[in-house]
């Protein structure tokens, strides 16, 4: 986390706003307007990206705070350079063993 995003409330220590990253496992109760709201959310507080997760579907969509989005598959790498330059995950390692 850049330490300029950081900020601490002096009596209880917790991190006030969202983390540069937010990852989101899709439940099978959740609804996509709760979805969709959680993601809103997150990117308004700050975060840089959030990755929403699809077990079934075994697919990762990644929301950013211009608006856009994008779907990646099992066969694809995310980067997050934000976090590191060179950063990067195969998308078929989230799903490993599942």
């Amino acid at each position: 986390m850049k330490p300029d995003r950081v900020r601490e409330t002096l009596d209880s220590g917790y991190f006030i706003g969202a983390p540069e990253l937010a990852i989101e496992i899709v439940s099978p109760s959740e609804t996509a307007t709760m979805l969709q709201r959680k993601v809103e959310l997150l990117l308004g507080a700050g975060a840089q990206a959030v990755w929403v997760i699809y077990p079934d579907s075994q697919t990762v969509t990644v929301h950013l705070p211009n608006g856009t989005s994008t779907t990646h598959g099992v066969s694809e790498t995310l980067t997050a350079s934000f976090l590191a330059e060179d950063w990067k995950l195969p998308v078929a390692s989230i799903f490993e063993g599942a």
